[in-house]
């Protein structure tokens, strides 16, 4: 039995758990289990139509560190889902802003040291907390742009 892509409408094998043409997940007959002699009843799967399953965890994920944003990038069927691809790139563009303020800020001379403790404790802070805000809006399943980073992101997942 051959399945039809909802959003496409490619012909897919029947076990296919996402189109070959466009990567959006196909939605899988279900038999339910019957009272005997009934017969079978078929349902179809209650994910939505063209949406991966787990891409709001995905795109989570791709918070944690660099790391699991670049193996997004680079795995089926996540480096086609826009959603996956923004946050692992704003996850990207993230930690290298936060490197480079880091160097600039560990080496611009201070007036004391007490000084720039504060300034990179308060710079770390900064990070922090839209590190946290961005991860809970990608867990909630929301394309929530960072300022300057969001923009970089969003030009990234495009091109893709």
């Amino acid at each position: 039995m051959a399945i039809f892509c909802s959003n496409c409408g490619t012909q897919n094998a029947d076990n296919a758990t996402f189109c070959t043409n466009c990567g959006k997940a196909i939605s899988q007959p279900v038999i339910a289990a019957t009272p005997a002699g009934t017969g079978p009843v078929i349902t179809t799967s209650t994910a939505p139509a063209g949406a991966l399953p787990n891409e709001n965890v995905m795109g989570g994920i791709a918070y944690l560190t660099f790391i699991p944003a670049i193996i997004l990038l680079l795995i089926e069927p996540y480096n086609r889902n826009r959603f996956v691809r923004f946050h692992a790139w704003q996850e990207i563009w993230l930690s290298v802003a936060r490197i480079v303020i880091w160097i600039a800020t560990f080496w611009i001379p201070f007036s004391g040291f007490g000084i720039g403790f504060a300034l990179r404790s308060l710079i770390g802070l900064l990070f922090f907390v839209a590190w946290l805000i961005a991860i809970i809006n990608a867990f909630q399943g929301k394309m929530f742009k960072l300022p300057i980073i969001g923009d970089l992101a969003e030009s990234q997942a495009n091109k893709m």
